[in-house]
Parts: structure tokens; sequence; C-alpha cells
């Protein structure tokens, strides 16, 4: 396993992807390795009041002296109102690699069948990133799901990569709104034959617990169901 180490980060670039969903990118001050999927725990202060915070890297291992968070802005959170203020040169205490859910490099299954909603992408962006050309024998597919088109993060940036690579397969659906792309949650656009996938879900308990509950009833193996759930 990766060591698990204290570093600081500050922050260089603070970018708004959806209307509730801030991308921060922060500069470290010493080399940090993760695994792709991984998450880091970052110390955040209000005033006298401090929280530690875990937040999923957004940005692929490969990426090196920065990393990037996505991070869910919601009223009246406490990392939230710190986030949604914050200004560049900001500097913050973090820690870390943490979790299990990562890329299983080991797996031999053709199709990795990637599924989130929200800022559940988070991880599985740094997958995709790091892995897609790692294998180009493998197929990838992602199915994002959100509740409008502007809630897509990455949207133009996904459709851009399943047009130069051939082994990635782009699945946005969103319920709120009409569009002309796919209608409603994730878990209702989950055919197919499913002997030979990995599935890897990402995103809020209800929406993780019902989409491996659904595919364990279509006959998936429990031990090729990957994921991580957020409260």
């Amino acid at each position: 396993m990766v060591e698990i180490i204290e570093f600081k980060g500050t922050l260089v670039k603070k970018e708004r992807l959806a209307p509730d969903i801030v991308l921060l990118s922060f500069k470290l001050d010493e080399e940090f390795s993760f695994k792709a999927g991984q998450y880091v725990m970052v110390k955040v202060n209000d005033g006298d009041s401090s929280k530690l915070k875990a937040y999923s890297v957004f940005s692929p291992p490969s990426q090196k002296d920065t990393i990037d968070l996505c991070i869910k802005i919601i009223e009246g959170g406490f990392a939230s109102e710190v986030f949604d203020k914050v200004e560049e040169e900001t500097e913050f205490e973090m820690k870390g690699p943490f979790g299990r859910f990562f890329f299983d490099e080991n797996n031999t299954s053709t199709v990795q069948f990637f599924i989130c909603a929200g800022t559940g992408i988070a991880p599985l962006h740094s997958m995709l990133v790091e892995c897609l050309h790692k294998y180009p024998d493998k197929k990838f597919k992602l199915l994002f799901g959100a509740r409008t088109r502007k809630d897509l993060v990455y949207h133009e940036q996904f459709l851009e990569l399943e047009k130069s690579n051939d082994n990635f397969e782009y699945l946005p659906t969103i319920t709120r709104e009409e569009w002309d792309g796919r209608q409603g949650r994730v878990q209702q656009h989950l055919e197919g034959d499913f002997s030979d996938t990995t599935f890897y879900i990402c995103g809020l308990k209800e929406m993780v617990l019902t989409t491996k509950g659904l595919l364990i009833e279509k006959g998936v193996d429990p031990e090729n169901i990957k994921f991580e759930r957020y409260s």
C-alpha cells in the first residue's frame, strides 16, 4: 500500500464546474503518491473552528506536484462555506492517501463499467484518465447521472475523450430537464450482458446500494462490484 503522509497544499486555481460544484487545484509542498480512486483528508479552518473533511482526488496519480478536488457546495455546510469563498494562495493541511476504492490492475474483465452521480465522478475521473491509455485492450464505460445538463461535470471533456478513444463509451443521463440524451436515474440504464464486466460505483449511499443490489439481481458476482458511498 502507498504510504500515508501529512503535507500542505496551496490553492492555485478555483473553477466553477457546475452551479454547486467547484474544482480546487492545490500545489503540494512535497511529492504525494496515491492510487486512482483514493481520497485525502483536508483540515478546513473557519475562524477558531476546524474540521477534517474527506475528498476523493479528481486528478490522476500521474499528475505530479498538484492535486485537484471536486467539491459540492452545500448551503450552510461548514467546509462548503469556506471553499465557496476561499481565494487562491490559501494553504491547507492535508493527509493521505486513504481508501480501498481504487482501480484493480489485476482484474481480468474485458469491460470496466464506471457508474456515478454528482461529485461521485471524482474518483472515477481519476481512474479513467489514469487507466484508459494503460489498458487499450479493455473497454471503459462511464454512466454518469446528474439532475440537469449543467450538473454534468466535465461533459464536453468526456465527449472529446470518447471521440479520441475507441475503448471509451460515455453514457450521460439527467433527471430534471428535457434534452436529446438519456433520461432518468443511472439504475434505469443497466441493460446488457455483464458476464465479463467489473463495476465501479460512486455517489450517495442510496444510489450506490440500489445500483449494487440491482446488478446482483442481474447475476453480477459481488466480487466484481467495487463501490464508494458518500454520506
